[in-house]
Parts: structure tokens; C-alpha cells; sequence
């Protein structure tokens, strides 16, 4: 529909589609591919898209740069060896959790359709497709009807008794209110589980747990809880101090100074806009004659 208004509009102007699963795209089949007969893979067109690939795309390239501004040699490479291992963490009522290794997705949370993956604000995330079945037999519904529960009535809201917002949930956790501290636990274990397992698709070694802003407030408190579970796992300590500042200064680094460790802790605020004007650049480079990925942080952020 956009699309067909800025037509109309500005006819003589060159269109270009960005779309978040290209992203995705590269990720290996042992990854991507549901364990289903490949006809009805191939015919419906089945598989682990993924979300959010170009804020992704625009983290990893932000991560890179700051692993070598900081001119960290990561387990004792060489700058012209240089290599990324990145687990990201998008701290959102719709998380997700991705493994990026030297800039390409291996790994990700979410799936086929965005109710896939972890818990959010009203989505049950991944679930036993039995449970399905079993609701709609019954409750003596459809099987869309039940789905319906799944997708809009279950997650944090159906928890908490109501409320889908992790933000108003960590408040009233601070009041002792149950309903709520079991939804919060529950939302920060699964995330933390979830990371956790995506270190296996990082072949063992991450050089960068990065956590998107995407919250505002309460993204410390969150990140805290997260890191309870994860910091055996990735030996790696958050700093009080720079985690409540969300790392503005002291480079987007929340891990703890002076700890020698082979990962870092990282926050790092999206800029989808950075990526669609470089994909632009790609399939228009006439009309971009600076902008190189590269300079991606200097751009944005001076």
C-alpha cells in the first residue's frame, strides 16, 4: 500500500524494498530448515525466517567497530585475522535472540511467525503443538480459534493476569505482586536459556553479548536479571555503574573494568535507517557517493 502511494506521488523516484528476513537468509539449513517432509516445506514455503535482520545487520556492524576502536585482539588474534562471534539480545515486549558470526546470522530465537520463539508480552513463544489440539478438543473450538488464545491472550498477559508490559510487570514485582514475578522470571530465564543454547552455535566462543535499548525503562533492571543466569555461562561480570548508564560512557561497554575476560557486555541502541540507506546504496550506488559500512558508527554517532 505504500509502496503503490509513493508511486503515484512521486512516480519519477527509484523505489527500493528492504525487508527484515534477507537478513536471514544466509542462515545454514541445520539452522533454518523444520524438521518436516520437504514437500510441504518447499510448497508452503516453511522454514525459520527470523526478525528484525536489519537492526541486527546495523548491531553487528556497530559491535565490530567498537571491538576495534577499543583495538581489543580477541583471544589473542591478530587485527588482520579479525573475526566476530556476537549473541545479540533484543530487549523488547517481542524479544529475540540471535547468533551473528562475522556478520552473518547462524542462529536465531524466532521462527516461522512471530508468535515462534520466547515469550513475549501476549505469545506463548515455542510450544508443543499438541497443546493446540488438546485446547481446541476441549474447549470445543477450532483449531484457528485456539490458535487465536495462543497469539493475542497467552505470554506475559496471560501470566500476570492481564498485563503484557514487562516495563509496568518488573514494577509490580518490586510490590510483591505474584502474578507478576512469576511473568518477569519467567520472560528473563527463557531469554537467558535461550542465549545460553546459542552458544553452541557460536562454535563455544562469544566475544560480545550485546543487548539492544529498545525498552528505555527498566532495560538495566532486565539486563541485571539476564545476566544472574548468563555470567557463569559467559564468565563475564555486568558493572552496576555503566549497565545503569546503558554504557554512554564508556562506549557502549557494561562489563566489568579490569576483569580479564574474552567477552564483552555491550549495549547498543538500533538504527534500522543507518542499514536501509546502505541497502539503498547497494542497489542505487549512483545516487550514494559516501556512506560505506564502515563508517556506520562514525555517521551516527560522531
Amino acid at each position: 500500500m505504500g509502496i503503490e502511494l509513493m508511486t503515484k506521488l512521486l512516480p519519477s523516484l527509484p523505489a527500493v524494498a528492504v525487508f527484515d528476513t534477507a537478513y536471514h537468509s544466509a542462515m545454514p539449513e541445520k539452522a533454518s530448515v523444520y524438521a518436516l517432509p520437504k514437500e510441504i516445506r518447499d510448497d508452503l514455503q516453511i522454514r525459520r525466517y527470523g526478525s528484525n535482520g536489519t537492526s541486527l545487520n546495523y548491531i553487528s556492524c556497530m559491535a565490530e567497530s567498537i571491538l576495534r576502536r577499543k583495538q581489543m585482539v580477541l583471544r589473542g588474534q591478530a587485527k588482520s585475522s579479525f573475526s566476530s562471534n556476537f549473541i545479540v539480545i533484543r530487549l523488547d515486549n517481542e524479544p529475540c535472540i540471535t547468533a551473528i558470526v562475522n556478520g552473518k546470522p547462524v542462529d536465531t530465537s524466532a521462527g516461522f511467525f512471530p508468535g515462534g520463539g520466547l515469550v513475549s508480552g501476549s505469545k506463548i513463544g515455542s510450544i508443543d503443538p499438541a497443546i493446540i489440539s488438546h485446547i481446541a478438543k476441549s474447549k470445543g473450538i477450532t483449531i484457528e480459534e485456539a490458535f487465536t488464545i495462543i497469539e493475542n491472550d497467552a505470554g506475559l498477559k496471560a501470566i500476570s493476569g492481564g498485563e503484557e508490559d514487562i516495563r509496568v510487570l518488573i514494577k509490580r514485582a518490586k510490590d510483591n505482586d505474584i502474578d507478576s514475578s512469576l511473568a518477569v522470571d519467567m520472560f528473563v530465564y527463557k531469554l537467558a536459556k535461550e542465549a545460553a543454547s546459542l552458544l553452541v552455535a557460536c562454535g563455544g566462543e562469544v566475544h560480545a553479548l550485546i543487548f539492544t535499548n529498545d525498552l528505555k525503562d527498566s532495560n538495566h533492571e532486565l539486563r541485571e536479571k539476564i545476566m544472574h543466569y548468563l555470567s557463569p555461562v559467559f564468565r563475564v561480570q555486568v558493572c552496576p555503574s555503566r549497565n545503569k548508564q546503558d554504557g554512554k560512557e564508556s562506549e557502549g561497554i557494561i562489563s566489568m573494568k579490569g576483569k580479564p575476560t574474552s567477552t564483552l557486555i555491550l549495549v547498543i541502541p538500533t538504527q534500522e535507517e543507518a542499514m536501509i540507506s546502505l541497502e539503498c546504496k547497494k542497489q542505487m550506488p549512483h545516487l550514494f557517493k559516501s556512506m560505506e559500512r564502515s563508517s556506520i558508527r562514525n555517521f551516527f554517532l560522531g
